[in-house]
């Protein structure tokens, strides 16, 4: 007795293990952002990138430091010539050199402004990767609360036509209702079924989407904290959309100046002059009684260059110079069209926000009419005075209405994110949460 109820106990231990295990982790929307933030491989690939630019820009200044170098060696030559003639040669010379050589031009100037703006444009890429992640994360979990949503309604739909086939059954028994009153709540029954199943597909590719953007394992059971039956609309407070720098005018606007410090680099690099300086000294001595050291081949040396081919007018130079001055045209060009596609955006995103409120004040108005329509319905399919077919009509306008609700709350979530991001202020801004 005391061996099994030990053995009992070692089962009861792994079951309950088991269960614990299979128990899905709850994550609220802000574990998942910060899940996203902290795991995803995208975004560090990003912040890798951004290292590199790092570096480069913090070692911009070594292009003023001097190129070195230094050799030394021993030689002989293999014969002398003397006035007698030629002879074997049996003195060894040993020699050193060593040199500083550094090249200024004015375009170094503007090569070390366009490190640094490389390094400024690779951390506004990385904070944009980091808010796009961000929406793209915030949208994919309402997403979700609206497709668990949409499941819940159509499994509460199935188990009333699965009830409803029940109650035809019965009274089919007892002669108050027709064979065909109980096939067809049959049928309404059969062809709910797949369309759950696809819906279960749905959520589960979903979520499987969704654990790729937090980087967490695929095989990890997760469930999401809230859903969307929560009266978003009345916490909305368009009056904190304050007007700033979208992003994609912000990335405009460092184009421009990088071009515009090409340009001077390119100008500087035509009409400027270069200035060289070097220094050598190269000593040596022959390994002989009296020998002493000299250096014969030392230098000083500073030039000042030019090129006369940048007055012309097919030289690679003026090409260049030509091309950098295009270029900033170009990003004007750039910059004016993200303005003007950056206010569009802000206007259609403050009209689509205030439809989608008006229409969830009609909708939930639909709701309340579709779930007293069924109410009322129901009691009169069970006093006889309507049929199964009228009742099945009323289930379904309640779901409909109520995944309607849920699908334009949805709508005004997401229409939200979009001005927040294109606003480039903090997400939840507009709920009267963050300021």
């Amino acid at each position: 007795m005391a061996r099994m109820a030990n053995v009992g106990w070692v089962l009861l231990i792994s079951l309950g293990g088991t269960l614990s295990a299979q128990a899905p982790t709850v994550l609220n929307l802000d574990d998942a952002v910060k899940s996203a933030v902290e795991h995803n491989l995208s975004l560090q690939r990003t912040a890798w990138g951004l290292e590199a630019k790092k570096r480069q820009a913090d070692n911009a200044w070594s292009v003023l430091i001097p190129s070195t170098s230094f050799t030394a060696g021993l030689s002989r030559a293999n014969q002398t010539v003397t006035a007698l003639g030629t002879e074997a040669n049996t003195t060894w010379a040993y020699s050193e050199s060593a040199g500083l050589s550094l090249s200024i031009s004015a375009s170094i100037l503007a090569q070390l402004q366009q490190v640094k703006l490389n390094y400024q444009s690779g951390q506004l890429t990385y904070d944009l990767a980091k808010r796009a992640l961000e929406k793209n994360v915030r949208l994919a979990y309402s997403s979700l609360l609206l497709e668990e949503e949409n499941l819940t309604i159509t499994r509460e739909t199935l188990a009333r036509r699965e009830q409803s086939l029940a109650d035809a059954r019965t009274k089919y028994k007892v002669g108050l209702a027709s064979d065909l009153d109980v096939l067809s709540a049959q049928v309404s029954v059969e062809t709910l079924k797949p369309s759950l199943q696809r819906l279960e597909v749905s959520h589960s590719n979903d979520m499987g989407q969704l654990k790729a953007l937090l980087g967490l394992p695929l095989e990890k059971d997760i469930a999401l904290e809230g859903d969307l039956n929560t009266e978003v609309e009345k916490t909305l407070n368009l009056a904190a959309a304050v007007p700033g720098v979208s992003p994609d005018v912000r990335q405009a606007e460092l184009s421009v100046e990088a071009s515009q410090w090409s340009l001077q680099a390119a100008q500087w690099s035509v009409w400027v002059p270069t200035l060289s300086l070097g220094w050598t000294t190269a000593p040596g001595v022959q390994l002989k009684d009296g020998a002493t050291w000299a250096d014969s081949s030392g230098a000083l040396s500073i030039r000042l260059s030019y090129s006369l081919d940048s007055f012309l007018p097919w030289t690679q130079g003026q090409e260049k110079l030509i091309e950098a001055q295009e270029s900033v045209t170009t990003n004007h060009s750039v910059l004016e069209e993200a303005k003007t596609t950056s206010a569009l955006k802000r206007e259609n995103a403050f009209r689509l926000i205030r439809q989608a409120v008006q229409s969830l004040e009609t909708q939930g108005l639909n709701v309340q009419l579709a779930q007293k329509t069924y109410d009322m319905t129901l009691d009169a399919y069970h006093r006889g005075t309507k049929d199964l077919l009228a009742l099945q009509n009323a289930a379904g306008d309640l779901s409909q209405a109520r995944y309607d609700l849920l699908s334009q709350r949805y709508t005004l979530i997401s229409t939200v994110l979009d001005l927040e991001y294109e606003l480039n202020v903090p997400f939840g801004t507009l709920w009267g949460g963050k300021k």
